[in-house]
């Protein structure tokens, strides 16, 4: 087998366990990522295509030094540092580096194969086990979500694509609302939330207008069919504004915003916000003593790194929406359409979930933003 299949083979592993297993999903990843980056001719490749967006991630990398530098810890910190911001991010590389289109659609028919099977056994867990959260093969439900925050926009996007026969868009319609009905058992109200503004953009922008009713009746359908006459979720909607409800994630948020007027410039140091947030900004009132995260990365990143780590993350999803809305009024490409609505998803989502500590959402988030880029770049070149 030579190293281009190897590549592809390892790519097949990472997506397939993309959902499934953080164990196998990682080897996929680290022989993936070893295959792509030996490659000096795809080093090269990927710098001269794709300059912009990479120097954007190096801004931001060079924006958490002072956090890290200023840690109080260098090592522990720089270690939080390779595997958070560094290795949790190598998808976006190597989905760049992917050369043949048909493998990326491939890839994300694995990843949606690899949803499916999750969303199997949390579809099981939800009807025939009276599990309130479902989880499917996660480890808890904000995961699960996460997951399910990326797959629900390819699959309604790929239903709109006529590139595709329609046989194969009618299973992509039908996988959209699976993975609908997966994610509203699952009861995580920021990604009903993020999904709710995600399949808006996608039917505002999506062309087929008969394809638009169908899924906007379908929809409709399926909300009301599953929120009347059922208490527990019903509740969780109205308690998406309840100050009651979220009382614990208020009350860590006022924490983190301690933290962050505590030590403005650089924050608390990368990597030290649960260790300061359980030590001594916990609030008195908090009945959960044990949260590790500050339930929101904007708080999370302003408390960890301070103004000028925030300004590296803003600095960085500024230039990934705008290359993703200028990919796509250059293609009127529904790939392009969406890397722009799973970052819009990841990053609403982001408001009530420290979504960069789930590790395969955010590999699988880089991984088909990643793949987006790649196949606009090609629509791009045929076109010039």
């Amino acid at each position: 087998m030579n190293s281009s299949k190897l590549k592809a083979f390892s790519i097949n592993i990472f997506t397939l366990a993309s959902c499934i297993s953080v164990a196998m999903n990682n080897v996929g990843l680290v022989m993936a990522g070893i295959l792509s980056f030996v490659d000096k001719n795809n080093v090269l490749y990927l710098y001269k295509t794709y300059k912009d967006i990479i120097h954007a991630f190096l801004v931001f990398w060079i924006c958490l030094l002072p956090s890290i530098l200023f840690s109080g810890n260098f090592g522990d910190s720089f270690k939080y540092f390779s595997d958070m911001y560094f290795y949790r991010f190598l998808p976006f590389f190597i989905a760049l580096g992917i050369i043949n289109v048909k493998q990326i659609k491939i890839n994300n028919d694995i990843v949606i194969f690899s949803a499916f099977i999750s969303s199997v056994i949390a579809i099981y867990q939800g009807v025939f086990l009276d599990v309130q959260r479902v989880v499917g093969l996660s480890n808890n439900p904000m995961v699960f979500a996460g997951l399910l925050c990326i797959v629900i926009p390819i699959t309604l996007i790929n239903f709109f694509n006529t590139d595709f026969n329609r046989a194969r868009r009618l299973i992509y319609f039908f996988g959209f609302l699976f993975f609908s009905f997966a994610l509203l058992l699952n009861a995580t109200r920021g990604a009903w939330i993020a999904m709710a503004v995600a399949v808006a953009i996608i039917l505002i922008f999506a062309k087929n207008t008969v394809a638009r009713i169908i899924s906007l009746l379908a929809i409709i359908f399926l909300c009301m069919n599953f929120f009347i006459n059922n208490s527990y979720f019903e509740n969780r909607i109205l308690s998406i504004t309840s100050m009651q409800a979220n009382s614990e994630r208020i009350l860590i948020w006022e924490s983190s915003k301690n933290m962050f007027f505590d030590h403005p410039i650089t924050g608390v140091g990368l990597g030290n916000y649960t260790e300061q947030y359980q030590n001594i900004y916990i609030s008195q009132q908090a009945k959960e003593p044990y949260l590790r995260n500050a339930h929101n990365i904007y708080l999370q990143f302003l408390a960890e790194n301070g103004i000028i780590g925030f300004m590296g993350f803003s600095y960085l999803f500024y230039k990934i929406i705008i290359a993703s809305i200028r990919n796509f009024r250059k293609t009127q490409n529904l790939y392009a359409l969406t890397g722009l609505v799973i970052t819009f998803g990841f990053l609403l989502h982001g408001l009530t979930e420290c979504v960069f500590s789930n590790t395969n959402v955010v590999k699988l988030y880089w991984f088909v933003l990643g793949g987006c880029f790649a196949i606009s770049s090609k629509k791009i070149k045929e076109s010039e």
